[in-house]
């Protein structure tokens, strides 16, 4: 009976994982997606600039990053930062702001109010607070979008219909 116990712990250890990698997977690939389908005013991003896609705060998804980043969006190649300060987020095209970081998520808001920095998270009702492109678990367990058009808009930044089409959008 131990034996199955611990058989059935580890397996569903294994199954909480790889929906965990899964989950970080698809993430990775909406933020390259975004780099995709979001235009930027001509003055924040040049025409053979990289897009900077940063990261402020602890993130799991390291590994899964390894995915893009060698991949051009729109012929700009990313410039990965991870771990980056507040100081240094208006330099980043998108920002992921971990949850590690919820308790400061209305100063890193703040600091960015002004600048076309796309904003995405993890950090539950993200886009209700201000932020730009929030994910959140659906009922069916699966990974959807939550989009403040609004928020988006202010920051000068365009987002394409087809992003919008597959998304929850937050007015």
């Amino acid at each position: 009976m131990k034996t199955l116990s611990a058989m059935l712990l580890g397996l569903s250890i294994i199954s909480f994982t790889y929906a965990n990698t899964q989950v970080a997977v698809l993430q990775v690939a909406f933020l390259f997606n975004f780099a995709r389908f979001v235009e930027w005013p001509d003055h924040k991003l040049d025409s053979n600039a990289p897009i900077t896609l940063c990261f402020i705060g602890e993130i799991s998804f390291t590994q899964a990053l390894d995915n893009i980043r060698h991949k051009k969006a729109l012929g700009h190649p990313l410039n990965i930062q991870l771990n980056i300060s507040l100081a240094e987020s208006k330099q980043c095209h998108i920002l992921f702001i971990a949850s590690s970081k919820t308790s400061e998520l209305h100063q890193i808001l703040d600091h960015l109010q002004q600048g076309p920095v796309l904003t995405v998270s993890n950090i539950k009702n993200f886009a209700r607070h201000g932020g730009h492109i929030g994910f959140y678990q659906k009922p069916d367990q699966t990974l959807g979008l939550e989009i403040n058009l609004k928020a988006i808009r202010h920051a000068q930044l365009n987002i394409s219909s087809r992003i919008l089409a597959f998304s929850k959008i937050i007015r």
